[in-house]
Order: structure tokens, then C-alpha cells, then sequence
């Protein structure tokens, strides 16, 4: 699925430094972006037809805190 994104991404011109980085915990893959690129890369997820994603059912903002150096955070499901 990382192969298929990231060749969907290279196919719309975003860069591959968008995804900072790739998680695979427990079953479950967590892309790590940049947000001035979560539109492009929520649209490479739905529009790829090896990707297919149909459904984005939410989007919440995360604060970990002043001691984080990326403090603030976009969760989606």
C-alpha cells in the first residue's frame, strides 16, 4: 500500500518529502505528513484506483504539548 501511495503521489506531482514518515504497529499504518500537503494526499488516497479510499470519517486536531517539537498534530479515521 506505501509503494502504491507513493507512486500515486509522484503521479500528482507531490513531493516525497510530504510523508515525514511510516509507522506499521499492531496491523496499522500511520503516514506521517506535512500539513500543508494533507489535501493532496487525502485526494491521491481517494482518487488512485489502487488506493480506493472511500470514506474519511473524521478529522480532529491533536496538541501534545509545548515540549513536543511538532506540537500540533492532524488525526484522521
Amino acid at each position: 500500500m506505501a509503494d502504491d501511495f507513493a507512486d500515486a503521489l509522484d503521479e500528482r506531482g507531490v513531493p516525497r518529502a510530504a510523508v515525514q514518515q511510516i509507522t506499521i504497529d499492531r496491523g496499522e499504518i500511520t503516514f506521517y505528513v506535512r500539513r500543508e500537503s494533507v489535501l493532496d494526499l487525502c485526494r491521491a488516497l481517494r482518487d488512485e484506483p489502487d488506493l480506493r479510499f472511500e470514506l474519511c470519517s473524521s478529522v480532529s486536531g491533536v496538541d501534545y504539548g509545548e515540549d513536543v517539537p511538532q506540537r500540533l498534530h492532524v488525526a484522521t479515521t
